[in-house]
């Protein structure tokens, strides 16, 4: 039987947010959005707390599971099917849990290396603090060849999460160029075939090193705090 502790404790400091206001009333009985997603964006702390917030309006457990780090995963010992399984139950206990998906997200606040930030967001008078760390991913997109394969089949999609980018990329000065150039070089990388021979080079749509922020805790702040994270200046 899957364990739901864990899970509800996750998101019990954005579902005990207090309905507070008739917009924050309106929204609860409205329920989850259905208009089609605008975006899905992990490119900044702000971006990734919009999106898992949109993912709570919206009523989506696989863009939730997907906002969360590997930490925050493994600290809650689920995978995506653990989520997938536990969202109606959690929805049950916490009818009102797409609500939180409305809260106002502040500027980021970064931590001195870059790779960690938080975001307060705030409803109803109550606020959460939402860490974040920035995680480094290689990937490589190409299209399967095949007359018969569908478009789903065709297009294929491989690559690991890194434990940072030094090492999967190197730049260098250009000693050779005239003006001022760095030579940029991507390290061998194993990509598995799923049955094809070879990869094309002609096939390859995308390949390259990224990162991407994903949440990896969720801390009640009282209003105040709330209120005034919001008004701070970004932090650099």
């Amino acid at each position: 039987m899957l364990e739901m502790r864990p899970l509800a404790l996750a998101f019990l400091s954005a579902v005990a947010l207090p309905l507070g206001g008739c917009c924050s009333l309106a929204q609860a009985w409205c329920g989850p959005e259905r208009s089609a997603w605008i975006s899905v964006d992990w490119g900044t702390p702000e971006l990734a707390t919009q999106t898992l917030l949109e993912a709570l309006r919206r009523d989506d457990p696989e863009v939730v599971y997907e906002a969360l780090a590997d930490e925050m995963r493994g600290s809650l010992g689920v995978d995506g099917l653990a989520v997938e399984l536990a969202w109606p139950k959690i929805k049950a206990q916490y009818p009102y849990l797409h609500v939180a998906g409305y809260a106002d997200v502040s500027a980021a606040s970064y931590g001195p290396n870059r790779d960690s930030a938080y975001v307060t967001v705030e409803v109803g008078g109550l606020g959460l603090r939402i860490g974040l760390v920035r995680e480094a991913y290689w990937e490589l997109r190409y299209r399967r060849p095949g007359p018969d394969l569908t478009p789903q089949q065709r297009d294929a999609r491989v690559g690991r999460k890194l434990a940072k980018l030094d090492g999967a990329v190197t730049i260098a000065l250009d000693e050779d160029a005239e003006d001022d150039r760095s030579l940029v070089s991507l390290t061998p990388q194993s990509a598995t075939h799923f049955g094809v021979d070879t990869i094309p080079v002609e096939n390859v749509d995308a390949v390259g090193v990224f990162h991407v922020w994903k949440v990896r805790s969720l801390t009640p702040v009282d209003g105040e705090n709330a209120a005034a994270a919001a008004q701070t200046p970004r932090s650099r």
